[in-house]
């Protein structure tokens, strides 16, 4: 079933969903860790949303995805794996996330992703907070240590400054635009490498189109 927080909170603007951090995970692989997570983040009062069961619509986890404040990418081997025709995985999750963009917090679960997704957008020079041995890891065991206080961390930094606006007025024409952010940057050095011919099979694999020049 689909788990999210039960509080008083009116949820985003849009969807409704009372949601501030969303957790993107593979069931078969993270669905003890996601639960245990979400009920740490839940006692440090942030409501908290992941889906246990397959069959739920896609459009609740979309809604939910969209409310976040925070994603929350638990990264086990088979993370970004595509799903069948007409279902929805986390490939489709993680794609949203990088190119919304949307703050995330990545917890590294494995030495080595194995889908073609997760190794484009997550490459090891991306930060990551590390879950060691965590295939030894059981639900009877606590969290790693530090691991819902850097959730929180992330959380409070996506946080809009008091005074400041959600969204940047435009400058004046005389005003020099400000320089591309970290984000653009990641977009824009991606697309250039999706570009060159060697990556067809890439760019196939992730369902992504790039023009190129006539």
């Amino acid at each position: 079933r689909p788990t999210m927080s039960r509080r008083s909170d009116p949820g985003h603007p849009r969807t409704g969903i009372a949601c501030r951090v969303f957790i993107s995970l593979r069931l078969g692989e993270a669905k003890d860790a996601a639960r245990v997570l979400t009920d740490a983040l839940e006692a440090a009062g942030v409501a908290t949303f992941y889906c246990e069961d397959l069959p739920v619509g896609a459009n609740m986890i979309m809604d939910a995805l969209v409310a976040c404040s925070l994603a929350v990418i638990l990264g086990t081997e088979t993370y970004g794996q595509r799903a069948a025709a007409g279902r929805y995985g986390t490939a489709e999750e993680l794609s949203f996330i990088v190119n919304e963009p949307k703050p995330f917090f990545l917890i590294k679960m494995c030495d080595a992703f194995t889908t073609v997704p997760a190794r484009f957008y997550l490459q090891p020079q991306i930060k990551y907070h590390a879950w060691e041995d965590y295939s030894m890891w059981s639900p009877t065991k606590p969290l790693p240590a530090g691991l819902v206080e850097a959730v929180l961390a992330a959380l409070h930094s996506t946080a809009p400054r008091p005074g400041k606006a959600d969204f940047p007025a435009l400058p004046p024409p005389h005003v020099r635009p400000r320089p591309l952010s970290l984000a653009d940057e990641f977009r824009s050095e991606h697309a250039q490498i999706l570009q060159r011919p060697e990556q067809a099979e890439v760019r196939d694999q992730l369902d992504i189109y790039v023009p190129t020049e006539c």
